[in-house]
């Protein structure tokens, strides 16, 4: 049974969940946390939430893209700018709002993270200086083969380097309405669920909004209604003992 917080005043985290080597965000004080994703939006529409409350505990916070997003749709006028640059631009943006300090974005081949590896040497060296990274599970919510692809990179390294892993494990609106059918069975269950107070949904509403771009994206539509609403994040501690399975699907670019 999925352990969502009950009480209206009850505690953000639910510390009941069995989490690798955190039992409670109070642990990551003073810790290095890498929260990485694929392409722009990823990151507030997933853990914008977890990344303010990371920031709040004291945890050391850099957020990386792998890709600009430039095989996406645009939405607004480009001002003679390509959809690559615009979307850099709102990724800055967003991650600014939430309060994050250090972050990048690189410009390895949107849509191609399955068949091109030169991302993973960056990748790993990334992860060889953290305590805790934070991405996708292995249905990659959505789908997109870039989701999967780095979600099974980073859970070979956590197993090669015993480097603790956090995967998004959608709750409430989101996982009923962005999860993929697809791909829905092979969707982390939530272990460690976390409820947004309202200025930290504000928050992260504000950061999605940097992403104008993607309006007209139901996947950022979703998220900005959702933001607004009383408001949870699901994520699972990735157990290098488990088999994780996955399938590549049609994706729409």
């Amino acid at each position: 049974m999925e352990p969502v917080p009950t009480k209206r005043s009850g505690p953000a985290i639910n510390k009941d969940c069995a989490m690798a080597t955190v039992k409670s965000l109070s642990d990551l004080k003073d810790k290095k946390v890498l929260v990485i994703f694929p392409h722009p939006d990823d990151e507030t529409v997933m853990t914008g939430g977890l990344i303010q409350k990371l920031l709040s505990a004291g945890a050391k916070v850099t957020v990386v893209c792998l890709t600009s997003g430039d095989q996406g749709k645009i939405h607004i006028h480009g001002r003679g700018q390509s959809l690559g640059q615009i979307r850099r631009q709102e990724f800055f943006l967003a991650v600014r709002r939430l309060g994050v300090a250090n972050f990048e974005i690189f410009n390895f081949p949107d849509g191609k993270l399955r068949s091109v590896h030169t991302w993973r040497p960056v990748v790993g060296e990334y992860v060889s200086h953290y305590d805790l990274v934070v991405s996708y599970d292995s249905s990659g919510v959505t789908g997109h083969p870039d989701h999967i692809a780095l979600s099974l990179y980073l859970m070979k390294l956590a197993r090669d380097t015993k480097k603790s892993l956090l995967l998004v494990a959608p709750v409430g609106t989101i996982r009923s309405n962005l999860l993929d059918s697809r791909v829905s069975e092979f969707a982390a269950a939530p272990e460690l669920i976390i409820r947004l107070s309202l200025k930290e949904r504000l928050c992260k509403w504000w950061a999605l909004t940097a992403h104008k771009s993607q309006y007209q994206s139901s996947t950022l539509l979703l998220a900005l209604v959702a933001s607004l609403l009383p408001q949870t994040e699901g994520f699972a501690p990735f157990d290098p003992e488990k088999k994780y399975r996955f399938k590549h699907i049609r994706f729409e670019f």
